[in-house]
């Protein structure tokens, strides 16, 4: 068995109810904290690129890309969410990873989840 599948059964054997508190306040801070990053980047170069090469694409309108008005695949939202979470570069770090999850998971989550 992989790492990965792994961490997939567990995943989709999670419920929410059996979630310490602590994990849902910080689960829920992560996500509004990256939402909140999102809603400026739309004004800046690389996200008005991405959102209109995403507005061009013939997708079925499933879920939204934050900050537009703009609905799309969850594919193309997730890749337009994230590219935006990026852009100014205040989204959460990991120290002791020294990587930025949220960016990553938070646009694929909000995408799949709509």
């Amino acid at each position: 068995m992989t790492y990965t599948s792994i961490l997939a059964e567990h995943a989709a054997a999670l419920r929410y109810d059996a979630l310490p508190e602590s994990v849902v306040k910080a689960a829920k801070r992560a996500t509004l904290d990256l939402i909140g990053v999102i809603f400026p980047a739309v004004q800046y170069a690389p996200a008005k690129i991405m959102n209109e090469y995403v507005r061009r694409q013939a997708c079925a309108p499933s879920a939204t890309v934050i900050g537009t008005g703009i609905r799309t695949s969850t594919t193309n939202a997730a890749l337009a969410n994230g590219t935006m979470a990026a852009e100014m570069e205040q989204d959460d770090v990991h120290p002791q990873a020294g990587t930025h999850p949220g960016s990553v998971y938070v646009p694929a989550m909000l995408a799949v989840a709509e």
